[in-house]
């Protein structure tokens, strides 16, 4: 099945233009700040123009199409990334909001989550830095740090239904109040436990999709670079509890998973799909670096692995990204 179909039938639902308000968060201390204005009243116009990069559920994603024919001198699931004109992060940022009342700094969850992302790009961290081989015509991705550039807790309770547009909608909020470079920020969007989506999220609220996503990345209308990162333990096991291990923090796995794939792929093809993807797998996995080789699942004649990374913030469940250089999916570059 093709994910991104699945995914288009959700992208029509009308955007929820509820009003935002959100309170900053230091990235490096951690402590509240001033509330951003631009965030409160009237939602900034946006919606989703495109979306790409799609995790689906852990076992129901169909796999490469391994008997499809030749194209130019390769066959699935060995074919590399092709470049499609469009941009990539040359320096790249991430923007961590925090949606909804149920949030608190002093949660497990919370750390696990600001932990990870603040652990990406720094020195220790090659797997991130497979990414610095896709470049553009203004040269290649930089890695050579902590990316994380703010972090805010939104108190304002998502409304009953969250779509695609309302992401963007509150996604633009953040990127005008605080005047990001939208060419190379992503707008990672935490929503609380309980959140319900129009799209497909498997853990929507006793709505059950098929086969269902755990996240995805994309761009607005404006320019303005978003993830969905929904709340993955409410999927349970589809989106990564226990994934590798049980006990701690494994019930959180998902959020490492999930969003160390959609960062990867935000910083190769922030503009879905005119970047790096696989247009011969495009309409079986989704094609792009963290596509080909997601959840690490079994792949006929080809290694997909997965494991734990160690980074200066601890070590994390993670899923293995598309290296050209060394055709096939790594875990390190």
């Amino acid at each position: 099945m093709n994910l991104r179909a699945l995914f288009a039938a959700g992208i029509a639902a009308a955007a929820i233009a509820a009003p935002v308000a959100a309170t900053a968060v230091s990235a490096a201390a951690g402590t509240p700040a001033a509330r951003p204005a631009a965030l409160e009243g009237t939602p900034a116009p946006a919606s989703m123009a495109s979306i790409g990069g799609i995790v689906p559920a852990l076992g129901t994603q169909v796999r490469h199409n391994v008997f499809a024919p030749a194209v130019n001198g390769c066959r699935e699931p060995r074919c590399n990334l092709g470049y499609h004109r469009g941009p990539v992060m040359h320096a790249p940022r991430i923007y961590l909001v925090f949606w909804g009342p149920k949030w608190r700094t002093s949660g497990a969850d919370y750390k696990y989550i600001t932990r990870f992302y603040r652990g990406l790009g720094a020195p220790r961290d090659n797997w991130l830095k497979i990414t610095t081989q896709y470049g553009d015509r203004g040269g290649h991705p930089r890695v050579t740090g902590s990316l994380v550039a703010r972090i805010y807790m939104d108190r304002a309770r998502p409304p009953r239904t969250v779509s695609p547009d309302t992401l963007a909608i509150l996604a633009t909020g953040v990127a005008n109040r605080f005047r990001v470079n939208r060419a190379n920020s992503d707008i990672v969007i935490l929503s609380q436990s309980g959140t319900c989506f129009s799209d497909g999220f498997a853990g929507s609220c006793g709505h059950p999709h098929t086969p269902g996503y755990c996240g995805w990345h994309g761009a607005a209308t404006n320019g303005v670079l978003v993830t969905n990162d929904p709340y993955q333990p409410d999927a349970g096991r589809l989106c990564g509890v226990n994934w590798l291990s049980s006990g701690g923090n494994s019930r959180y796995q998902g959020f490492s998973v999930v969003g160390g794939h959609e960062f990867a792929e935000s910083i190769t093809d922030p503009r879905p799909d005119s970047g790096w993807i696989d247009w011969n797998d495009v309409r079986i996995t989704g094609g792009e670096i963290g596509d080909k080789c997601a959840w690490g699942e079994p792949v006929p004649g080809v290694f997909v692995p997965k494991g734990f990374v160690s980074l200066p913030t601890g070590r994390f469940a993670m899923q293995s990204l598309w290296s050209n250089k060394q055709r096939g999916c790594k875990m390190a570059s």
